[in-house]
């Protein structure tokens, strides 16, 4: 079984100040994001799943299916329609994945209870969903 998997990682210096990654350094990096393709075969659709666990605390899972490789993006928007967080934003490849969110906006500060939208947006396909935050 064939996996991939993407990361989403910020570093920083010992004093908090962000850092910048560089191979070779030896530095301290935080995992933000994981993406993981999840099935060795490929998807006949496009498709967003309900996450889970939903209700959740402290974190959850968004699985999706690409029929084409292309841009995506995996945004959170508060009920307002104001986005909290990217998930992810580039390239993929025809597949299975899924996605963790921890609860954070764009600046790692938690978010508080409520219901939140997920939506994934490729060239072809545009689907949203409703999940809730309980902390």
């Amino acid at each position: 079984m064939t996996y991939i998997n993407l990361y989403e990682v910020e570093s920083s210096h010992i004093n908090g100040d962000p850092a910048e990654v560089t191979a070779g350094e030896n530095q301290l990096i935080e995992i933000v994001n994981q993406i993981t393709s999840v099935e060795p075969f490929l998807p006949y659709e496009y498709s967003l799943e309900q996450n889970y666990p939903n209700p959740f605390n402290p974190s959850t899972t968004i699985e999706f299916s690409l029929k084409h490789a292309g841009e995506i993006e995996i945004k959170i928007y508060n009920l307002l329609g104001q986005e909290v967080k990217t998930l992810f934003s580039g390239h993929l490849g025809s597949g299975f994945y899924s996605v963790k969110w921890d609860g954070r906006n764009n600046e790692s500060t938690p978010l508080s209870s409520g219901a939140y939208i997920y939506k994934l947006t490729t060239d072809n396909f545009v689907q949203s969903k409703k999940m809730l935050l309980l902390k």
